[in-house]
């Protein structure tokens, strides 16, 4: 796993409520951390409960839990996916029938050549990486960047929010609605009365993006570039993508990627695939080209 070298927080108060000799309060735990091997600082924004019991000596902490149940923890906090032992198998990814989804592996061998997006090569940073083909990747890029850490008011926001940013990144960068019954996985758009479950959910997203071909599979995790999308399935549960990240930082130096992904629940800017990896070690991959 990569280190840090440095790292500052600030806790704001969002709420606080007495009763009796219990109380709680709402914060929000906001983090830089540098990496020791450059680039941007990963960023996060965690908010938690923590709940007091009154004693004769005065306020003592009883627990302190993450507001949104099921979202990602920050690198500095050890999830239970972390401390699970090894599941025994792990379940095929569910797309439909005749369909197999094709989980990315880690790191491509010496000899594999990175699979770039059309047209662009290698990039630098800060290069851009438009495409004539329709898609503004750094449209994507940007929008991602800019509300990784808050929300968009012009848009709904949901306890789980992870795909609902990544769509609203895709379609800051060109991706056009797919029209249909919001239910059905083959349609993709947002109004303001309602959004497609493929618009909100990581899996209903999965399925409509490789059934629509709007992307494909990458092989390897070092292959993923500017504004794709990373998905993860945890090994516990159904056999369904649990998560959706997407890439915001992707340079090339010295044949390796450094690659951060930015996501919703847990908010965080510019996160270290590596360090996802090693963080969870029985979690299956899934990188796709958009």
């Amino acid at each position: 796993m990569e280190g840090y070298s440095a790292v500052s927080s600030i806790f704001e108060s969002e709420s606080f409520k007495v009763e009796g000799t219990r109380a709680t309060a709402e914060v929000a735990e906001r983090t830089e951390l540098t990496y020791t091997t450059g680039g941007p600082p990963e960023s996060y924004r965690y908010e938690q409960i923590v709940e007091f019991t009154k004693t004769e000596t005065g306020w003592t902490i009883d627990s302190i839990k993450p507001k949104e149940t099921g979202a990602v923890p920050p690198s500095t906090v050890v999830s239970a996916e972390q401390l699970a032992p090894a599941p025994g198998s792990k379940g095929a990814l569910i797309l439909g029938p005749g369909k197999v989804a094709t989980a990315a592996k880690a790191v491509a061998p010496s000899a594999h050549v990175p699979e770039t997006k059309p047209g662009t090569g290698p990039k630098k940073a800060g290069e851009d990486v438009t495409l004539a083909a329709g898609y503004n990747y750094t449209a994507m890029v940007n929008y991602a960047t800019n509300w990784a850490l808050g929300r968009n008011g012009a848009y709904r926001q949901f306890g789980n929010d992870c795909q609902n940013f990544v769509s609203q990144s895709l379609k800051a960068g060109g991706w056009a609605d797919q029209g249909g019954w919001y239910q059905y996985d083959s349609s993709w758009w947002y109004t303001f009365a309602n959004q497609t479950y493929s618009w909100v959910g990581s899996q209903n997203f999965h399925n409509f993006a490789v059934g629509q071909g709007r992307v494909s599979y990458l092989s390897y995790l070092n292959d993923l570039g500017p504004a794709d999308v990373l998905q993860v399935h945890w090994p516990e549960g159904t056999p369904d993508v649990d998560h959706s990240m997407i890439v915001t930082y992707s340079p090339w130096s010295a044949g390796t990627r450094d690659i951060r992904v930015s996501y919703h629940t847990t908010d965080t800017l510019n996160r270290s695939i590596w360090n996802l990896y090693s963080s969870f070690p029985y979690a299956t991959w899934y990188g796709l080209r958009t």
